[in-house]
């Protein structure tokens, strides 16, 4: 599934379109949220921090579920962030203390099992897998 998000639009019809289509493929109500809260951190980023510094702002989520993730990949136009280059242990200090790249991109990380960013061309590519597999932890088995 790919979606388009632009600056004047709100991000609730996006959510409720990615959890109707991982709906379809079965997915736990736990990951949906946790996919819906990255792509919620991600769009309100883009849309506080990239969409007022670009011509014809907009960014491109394709969502699609293989091999037991979810990959969720995100394009835009804009300057450079690679936002793995702004995360830290997640703890209160480290996110007080910050200049940018606080508590939600943390969340980002905590919340996604894969990462991988690029920059190509003047476009950002960042590509997230959530596992949706569960660990023998999450389920309660021991081994």
């Amino acid at each position: 599934m790919m979606l388009q998000v632009l600056p004047r639009e709100p991000v609730t019809p996006i959510l409720d379109q990615v959890a109707n289509e991982l709906n379809s493929w079965d997915i736990g109500l736990d990951k949906v949220s946790q996919c819906q809260l990255i792509i919620d951190e991600l769009v309100a980023n883009f849309k506080s921090h990239v969409a007022s510094t670009v011509d014809h702002p907009g960014m491109c989520v394709s969502v699609s579920v293989s091999n037991g993730y979810i990959l969720m990949v995100f394009e835009y136009k804009g300057p450079k962030f690679d936002p793995s280059g702004h995360l830290a242990s997640m703890t209160m200090d480290a996110v007080t203390d910050r200049s940018d790249g606080g508590m939600g991109l943390q969340l980002v990380q905590a919340f996604s099992d894969q990462q991988e960013y690029e920059y190509r061309n003047g476009v950002n590519r960042l590509s997230l897998g959530v596992s949706i597999v569960q660990s023998s932890e999450e389920d309660g088995l021991c081994r």
